[in-house]
């Protein structure tokens, strides 16, 4: 469809842009795309998953998912397969590829542009928010994106839309997942987040809030 063809060359020319600011803007647009065009556009859906995931890994390293895996009930792809623009420059795809002296320019840049920055990925977190029902078949590599990210150093409007985020994806797996068993990576980054002494108070009881919302999809899985 053209729509999808225009915010495809759209997105293409400006969320990758070398300006923090005009990335972050237009990132801006993705959590009402995703909560506006998901039916009929399933394949569009992918390529803005891609997307979060390639900015909010941080230039880690994405696994690719094998053959045949499940979750729950849900069978896994590989978002790395789906067909996408190159938005992302190779030579910033491995941070084992850049040399000392980048890494260097880099932590300048991101001190530079924090608030840019970290705008962006809080857009990207209510993106994967609003995809949660979407999700079910990427869930191998979105799950760890959240550990990362509460294992790193961010500002509270970061981790609460990611907390936010969570919560809709656990919910949206209608208790069918046992997320503490599949990814057990996950409850140790949420109690290193609730135990730092710059966690407010209401950071800390959204963080219960997410636990107890896991621990419910848990119980009810283990009651069946």
């Amino acid at each position: 469809p053209l729509v999808v063809c225009f915010m495809n060359d759209f997105f293409a020319s400006n969320v990758a842009n070398n300006s923090p600011s005009m990335s972050a803007k237009t990132c801006s647009l993705l959590p009402v795309i995703a909560s506006s065009f998901q039916q009929g556009y399933e394949p569009f859906m992918a390529i803005i998953t891609w997307l979060c995931l390639q900015f909010l890994y941080q230039g880690d390293e994405i696994m690719h998912v094998e053959p045949n895996t499940t979750i729950g009930e849900f069978e896994q792809k590989d978002i790395l397969l789906c067909s996408h623009r190159d938005l992302i420059a190779r030579c910033f795809s491995s941070s084992n590829e850049i040399s000392d002296k980048d890494v260097n320019k880099m932590r300048v840049y991101k001190c530079e542009n924090e608030k840019w920055l970290e705008k962006r990925n809080t857009y990207l977190f209510m993106t994967l928010g609003n995809l949660s029902l979407s999700l079910m078949p990427y869930l191998q590599q979105v799950i760890p994106v959240f550990v990362k990210t509460f294992n790193s150093k961010h500002t509270e409007i970061v981790y609460m839309h990611a907390i936010d985020a969570l919560i809709k994806i656990v919910l949206a797996s209608e208790s069918k997942i046992n997320f503490l068993t599949v990814f057990p990576d996950l409850l140790p980054s949420l109690l290193h987040l609730l135990s730092n002494s710059s966690t407010s108070q209401q950071l800390a009881i959204a963080i219960l809030k997410l636990t107890g919302t896991i621990g419910a999809s848990r119980s009810s899985l283990e009651d069946q």
